[in-house]
């Protein structure tokens, strides 16, 4: 540390001569960890372009993590599948979830190198059945692999930065990750929406470009990156047999059990199934009894050995190790939840383009990208961490709980920018976002609501199969994810009485929904205009839900200029009267008595 202050020992660092003690980790010395000494190699413009290499991994990664984001309306309307739909987004999770700890074992027991290459290999390939899938099924497997293929290269990335970096680098070159990470999330949306808006097929191109950037930084992986073995240092060095014999199979077994009931679960549970279905129910339950029976052989070292086994048990061992843990799984959950559903936000209930919604997105990703570079390196001079664990916890939570608890009449971030990133989230989120986010394929739900209010339902039911498809296809094909957009056009066609009508309403559908709103107040009658005006401020300025009856009744007053009431003005049916006027500008939340 040179002349810089040393902390005290409970907040110090691990420096080359530490090691987690037995009474730290709760463990024996075999897993006792020991920072390297040596000076990195290689040097120079190598190490510029190993640097570059990796870095150039963790950008395609973190891109995959939310490039489907804008692709779900071009990858259902290609498969004209909605039933396997939630396994676009679920399939890239579970490979993920599943190989993580395997993957992180790995490291520590075969060439470093080699188990790299061969992750930008699988994830490369994955890519490529991705954008080749002729069918949904093959698009599933190839997200599948890409989970896994990503998650080889997050877990390589850090291992290879900490392996190969000079000790004090590390905390820099870690901040840089994370800045790449933010940029490849952020451009996730902009990359598939940009893509997928040229025509039907070029979103296909969302995948391809991860070939062409895995290939180009191919020959630095193969010729420049050093070969690490971690296991070297033994004698003799064992064999690859040996490494592969060792391995912790049954442990492996069961987190991927574990993990594909809780995944299925979530994802399943209130879209394609309800909660309390036999089906959601028992994956809970298989989930937990094969998640605790992975506990028990991971601390009993069942069919393993304490060195071997996947999860390192000794780390919940130690106070300060346990609590990182924690605040890692907390850390991760606050910052991927809003990064990953405010663009879809933005996309399904307001029209936003994908560059658009990924421009409302910049603020949060700009100072997430400057935190972590902030952090990085004033942690070198100062030293101390807790005092970074315990401000990012308390902004975390302060701007998740804002984004619970923001009302839906907040201006959006062009108009009202209040200063600081987490009030630009607020202007931009309501509370029912995170709770109406829960769950794959949005998409699928607006096929759903297809489904339900125009084909299965009403005079339309009657119309032959094949029409219902091409309606369905229409509709869904031109949402570009605005669900509400798909609602006012479903309420438009549901008056039709004719195919031919339905088929002219279809060629000229509005494009946005500024244009729907307009169309809207186009077909209002001229003589309730004004009426319709007073009820929309009226509902505007009003905080709370309030019945149509209501509405209808303080509708009628005319403020500036007879404030009397006149019994003639009223409507024969308020509530109907005011929702058939209202009913492509208010969302009813109870069907009767119609409250807004």
């Amino acid at each position: 540390m040179g002349n810089t202050f040393t902390p005290p020992p409970e907040q110090r660092f691990k420096h080359e001569d530490s090691t987690f003690t037995d009474g730290e980790a709760g463990s024996n010395s075999n897993d006792t960890a020991i920072l390297p000494k040596a000076r990195r190699e290689p040097r120079g413009l190598k190490w510029f372009l190993v640097v570059t290499s990796i870095m150039s991994s963790m950008f395609t990664q973190s891109l995959d993590n939310t490039i489907t984001a804008d692709l779900v309306p071009a990858i259902t309307n290609t498969y004209n599948s909605t039933e396997l739909l939630p396994w676009v987004s679920v399939g890239y999770m579970f490979g993920a979830f599943v190989s993580l700890l395997p993957m992180g074992k790995l490291y520590a027991r075969v060439n470093n190198k080699y188990l790299y290459i061969a992750n930008v290999v699988l994830f490369t390939a994955a890519s490529a059945v991705c954008g080749a899938a002729p069918t949904m099924p093959a698009m599933i497997v190839g997200r599948v692999l890409l989970g896994i293929g990503g998650s080889g290269l997050y877990c390589g990335i850090m291992t290879l930065i900490a392996t190969l970096a000079d000790d004090h680098e590390v905390p820099l070159y870690f901040a840089i990750t994370g800045v790449v990470w933010c940029i490849g999330t952020v451009l996730g949306p902009v990359v598939g929406g940009g893509f997928a808006s040229i025509n039907d097929s070029t979103w296909r191109w969302s995948f391809y470009i991860n070939i062409i950037i895995g290939g180009l930084f191919f020959p630095i992986y193969l010729f420049i990156l050093p070969s690490v073995d971690p296991l070297a240092d033994q004698s003799p060095a064992p064999k690859t047999y040996e490494r592969v014999r060792t391995f912790d199979w049954l442990g492996t077994l069961l987190l991927t059990g574990c993990t594909v009931c809780l995944i299925m679960a979530i994802n399943f549970g209130g879209v394609l199934y309800p909660w309390n279905s036999g089906a959601i129910i028992a994956l809970f339950i298989v989930s937990g009894v094969l998640g605790v029976a992975f506990g028990a052989q991971q601390r009993l070292a069942f069919f393993t050995t304490p060195e071997d086994r996947i999860f390192p048990v000794p780390l919940l061992g130690g106070r300060e190790s346990a609590l990182l843990f924690a605040s890692t799984i907390c850390s991760n959950a606050a910052a991927l939840v809003p990064i990953y559903y405010i663009p879809l936000y933005f996309q399904f209930t307001r029209g936003d383009s994908a560059l658009q919604a990924a421009v409302r997105l910049l603020p949060l990703i700009i100072l997430f990208g400057t935190g972590n570079l902030v952090q990085g390196v004033f942690l070198l001079r100062v030293g101390y961490y807790w005092p970074w664990f315990f401000a990012g916890g308390v902004l975390a939570l302060a701007g998740n709980l804002m984004l619970c608890t923001s009302s839906t009449g907040i201006n959006s971030v062009p108009q009202e920018l209040h200063g600081a990133v987490i009030d630009v989230l607020v202007t931009n989120l309501r509370k029912t976002f995170i709770t109406a986010s829960v769950g794959a394929g949005i998409v699928l739900l607006v096929s759903l609501l297809l489904k339900r209010v125009f084909v299965e339902s009403g005079d339309q039911a009657q119309f032959p199969q094949e029409f219902k498809d091409n309606v369905e296809h229409v509709l869904t094909e031109k949402a570009n994810g605005m669900f509400r957009w798909v609602h006012l056009q479903l309420e438009e066609l549901k008056l039709k009485r004719t195919r031919l009508a339905i088929l002219k309403a279809l060629q000229s559908l509005p494009k946005d929904l500024e244009q729907t709103y307009e169309n809207a107040l186009n077909r209002i009658p001229e003589e309730l205009r004004e009426i319709t005006f007073r009820a929309l401020i009226l509902i505007g300025f009003i905080p709370d839900s309030i019945d149509l009856t209501s509405v209808a009744e303080a509708a009628v007053i005319e403020p500036m200029r007879d404030t009397t009431f006149n019994p003639d003005s009223r409507f024969l049916h308020p509530a109907h009267d005011m929702l058939e006027l209202l009913g492509s500008f208010v969302s009813v939340t109870s069907p009767w008595p119609f409250t807004t």
